[in-house]
């Protein structure tokens, strides 16, 4: 018996020092060794069917086999998006891609995260170098991606922390009135002392500005406006229902606007 393994081992062992034999699907690649059965493989993994068309009833049993239905995608008849946009999707799928949360909210809108989140990530941020190659493909992504219009209405209502239906357009690229001068701003400032307002700062920049309460540009009055830093006119960018109350409130306590 001994004599018999012995025999058989030299043999496996004579096999597996001969060149590799090329994969059978004429690739022209050599195929790997099988372990299991202790021989060269006759295909390379995935070539089996290389080149070949099934019949419809061998793809049918082969999903069978992988525990699937059966059912070809072919023979699903399209439906209609599940968003309500008119579109039909890919065969077996409920929304066409990216359609899902079309028109909600993101699902962390809203929520506040602790200021120890908010540093940890931070921290695991700071120092990392992007390559250039990287930094290139990221900038070509989102050119080619904010080429359509409605890409950017999207980034707009996110920013704003709104839905679709609420958007009111570019309000940001409209023209100031007519008063808005560097004398009427540093009146402003001068106002509220040179400086940063927002009892929240995060004191990371020293540069101040004047900042539009209601966001409409059209409307400079003097308990509109509000003295903040870049940072924090940055920050008001977006939820602006939340910061629209905080501003409010800061100038009817301090100036007693609106009471």
């Amino acid at each position: 018996m001994k004599e018999i393994k012995r025999r058989l081992i030299e043999e496996i062992q004579i096999i597996k020092n001969q060149e590799p034999p090329l994969c059978k699907c004429g690739c022209m690649e050599k195929v790997k060794w099988n372990k299991c059965w202790r021989n060269w493989n006759t295909y390379l993994p995935g070539h089996h069917s290389k080149g070949k068309k099934l019949t419809k009833e061998q793809r049918r049993n082969q999903s069978i086999g992988k525990g699937g239905t059966g059912i070809l995608k072919e023979e699903i008849k399209p439906k209609l998006c599940a968003c309500g946009c008119g579109e039909y999707t890919k065969p077996g799928n409920t929304f066409i891609y990216g359609h899902r949360n079309k028109g909600d909210l993101h699902p962390l809108t809203g929520r506040k995260q602790t200021d120890e989140h908010n540093r940890n990530i931070s921290l695991g941020n700071k120092g990392k170098k992007r390559s250039k190659e990287h930094c290139k493909n990221t900038s070509k992504g989102m050119k080619k991606y904010f080429e359509d219009p409605e890409a950017l209405i999207r980034a707009s209502c996110a920013q704003q922390c709104i839905k679709r239906e609420d958007w009111k357009g570019f309000i940001s690229q409209e023209p100031y009135c007519d008063v808005w001068t560097k004398e009427y701003k540093d009146f402003i400032k001068e106002r509220d002392e040179w400086k940063c307002l927002n009892p929240k700062c995060r004191k990371t920049s020293k540069t101040i500005c004047a900042h539009h309460i209601d966001y409409n540009k059209k409307n400079c009055e003097p308990w509109n406006i509000i003295t903040v830093c870049m940072s924090c006119n940055g920050r008001a960018n977006g939820n602006r229902k939340y910061w629209q109350k905080f501003y409010t409130n800061i100038m009817k306590e301090k100036y007693n606007y609106g009471r």
